[in-house]
């Protein structure tokens, strides 16, 4: 695994993350960043699993578990916090392409998911290596220079 830093590079960053989706250590989940199981399993959206390499990275402090088993990171549940957003320069907390030439990968534009975000694609079941697929296919309308 590609170790981070508060200090790493953008690429650097973007590099951590699509090796983490496709390293298969992260069980993906829905709806939330990250929630754990009945039997304390973690579960993940695409956008969690950046938030936990921010934490090892010490951009943020660990999470918070809340009593419904949801992992709140930095305040925030169901997006991305603004101190992971800014640390990666994704342009939006939920992983939505700002311009109208976005293009993504076959499985996204069949699924009639052309302006949806990554947040979106993680909740309707596409799965972590297609959604890395995605953000490196996509990395000038989802990410700052």
């Amino acid at each position: 695994m590609i170790k981070l830093t508060k200090k790493s590079s953008a690429k650097r960053i973007r590099e951590a993350w699509l090796e983490a989706l496709t390293s298969g250590e992260y069980k993906q989940g829905k709806s939330y960043l990250h929630q754990k199981t009945k039997k304390g399993e973690d579960r993940f959206c695409c956008l969690g699993v950046l938030c936990d390499l921010a934490v090892k990275a010490r951009v943020i402090d660990a999470p918070e578990e809340d009593e419904d088993r949801v992992v709140v990171y930095d305040g925030d549940a169901e997006k991305l916090p603004n101190s992971v957003l800014d640390w990666a320069k994704l342009k939006n907390s939920t992983g939505e392409p700002e311009n109208e030439n976005f293009v993504g990968e076959e499985a996204w534009l069949t699924k009639g998911l052309k302006k949806e975000s990554l947040a979106s694609l993680n909740d309707a079941g596409i799965k972590f290596p297609t959604i890395a697929k995605i953000i490196k296919e996509n990395e000038d309308v989802l990410f700052y220079k």
